[in-house]
């Protein structure tokens, strides 16, 4: 791929990640649990976007196209859902590590700004996202 590509892909993926990683840090959401969504997403969108028409879609294909090992095709497959995966850390890791960075704790109903103002959480759209951080 084309170095300025690359650098231009990075610089995307930066901007995009930025708002929502500090959306995951106030609610102390670890990145293990974020990864593992990341892992589940890619997998899912190269299972369903891109199949080979009449052909059933493989773990080898998954894995060429996803870039992670059959084996961890295998386990993100065998992952709950998104919700599922989200309930571990409600209460214990989440709230240990948003208490120390300062966040608002995983269960509160609150989270805060950049200048410390509350905003009410909820059903948060990703547009709403970046006016939230």
């Amino acid at each position: 791929m084309d170095e300025n590509i690359t650098k231009a892909i990075a610089a995307a993926i930066t901007n995009l990640l930025r708002p929502l990683v500090m959306f995951l840090l106030r609610n102390g959401v670890p990145y293990q649990t974020f990864a593992d969504i990341a892992k589940r997403v890619y997998v899912d969108l190269a299972t369903e976007k891109f199949d080979i028409p009449g052909r059933k879609q493989s773990k080898s294909r998954i894995s060429i196209l996803t870039g992670l090992s059959r084996r961890e095709v295998l386990r993100v497959k065998r992952l709950p859902g998104p919700r599922t995966i989200l309930g571990p850390w409600i209460g214990s890791t989440g709230r240990r590590v948003s208490s120390r960075a300062g966040c608002g704790t995983a269960g509160s109903a609150m989270i805060r700004d950049n200048d410390g103002s509350s905003v009410r959480r909820g059903n948060v759209c990703f547009q709403q996202l970046g006016q939230i951080v």
